[in-house]
């Protein structure tokens, strides 16, 4: 659901904090969404995990997800329906990520393991592997620019704004 808030500018509350579900941007963001489920466009009651599989059995024709999905494709589709799966950049303008785009460690953790975690968020958003990244799922990680009311003007690849 948020895809179609952010793409039609709508938010979720006003600068206020007040709830803005009856905003015309928020009107058109529920129509769009609703429009799929009433015409039987997305599949019903299935979790994240079970419209997945169907994604990668080919029995779903398009899937609005992160960029994991290309691990996801590339261990569990078959050899047959792979050359079918593709990957390619978000219709919603800002394109949403996912939760694999966030790299977190328990607070509990001891201070040697929390050294080791920063070492490997260091290395992850390394250029070197970010620009590997997006060579691997086909596509730039999306960086929207964005002010209030305007639509994203444009997407880098986040290696590129990264200081060597």
């Amino acid at each position: 659901m948020l895809n179609f808030v952010l793409d039609t500018g709508a938010s979720w509350t006003t600068p206020e904090g007040v709830p803005a579900m009856d905003t015309p941007e928020m009107i058109t963001a529920i129509e769009h969404w609703t429009t799929l489920i009433k015409e039987g466009l997305v599949p019903a009651d299935t979790t994240g995990g079970d419209a997945g599989q169907l994604f990668v059995e080919g029995k779903v024709a398009m899937r609005i997800e992160n960029l994991g999905s290309a691990g996801v494709i590339e261990t569990t589709a078959s050899d047959e329906i792979k050359p079918s799966l593709k990957l390619v950049p978000s219709p919603f303008d800002p394109p949403v990520g996912g939760a694999s785009a966030v790299l977190t460690m328990p607070a509990e953790l001891s201070d040697e393991k929390k050294q080791l975690v920063w070492d490997f968020i260091a290395i992850a958003t390394s250029r070197d592997m970010q620009e590997l990244f997006s060579e691997i799922v086909g596509a730039p990680a999306p960086r929207p620019v964005r002010s209030p009311g305007q639509r994203s003007i444009h997407r880098r690849n986040m290696a590129s704004s990264l200081k060597p």
